[in-house]
């Protein structure tokens, strides 16, 4: 008879009753952590964490729901690349509100403004680059993208 009858232990609990951390079966699994089963085929609900809950809806708050900025322009320099981003309110942005980071051939350009986070993400960059940075001016960021070798873009992304 099984454990789910009501019975005796099952072939495999009683050999590991019996052998113990030596058990053959004693690796697959020495205690069964989970509730008797209770014969109904419906789903039950084994447990509720309100601290789970809460974590995963703070980390929802944390995220940042950005704009995604599509509309920019380009230029091709020796050692670097200039990336152009129209905004009006350019100048009003804090430095610490701005961030840009380049890895390989992938550069990603945010800022927030008035409460309102924009981004700008780029993949597939023609070559490498080796570092970036950004500057403003009056309605204009430069997204400044330093190759990793020196040779001419002529297209900012790779065309297949």
């Amino acid at each position: 008879m099984s454990e789910v009858d009501g019975g005796d232990l099952s072939a495999l609990r009683e050999n590991i009753e019996k052998k113990g951390k030596n058990s053959y079966y004693y690796a697959h699994g020495p205690k069964v952590d989970g509730p008797k089963w209770d014969g109904n085929a419906a789903p039950q609900k084994l447990e509720s964490s309100t601290a789970g809950e809460e974590a995963r809806l703070a980390k929802l708050a944390e995220q940042k729901s950005y704009s995604q900025v599509v509309d920019y322009a380009w230029g091709d320099g020796k050692k670097l690349v200039t990336v152009y981003v129209d905004f009006e309110k350019a100048m009003d942005v804090a430095d610490e509100d701005m961030s840009v980071e380049a890895i390989n051939e992938i550069v990603e350009f945010t800022f927030t403004s008035e409460g309102k986070h924009f981004k700008l993400f780029i993949d597939n960059l023609n070559a490498e680059v080796s570092s970036a940075s950004c500057k403003k001016k009056d309605g204009q960021f430069k997204v400044l993208l330093r190759k990793a070798e020196e040779s001419p873009w002529f297209n900012l992304k790779k065309t297949s």
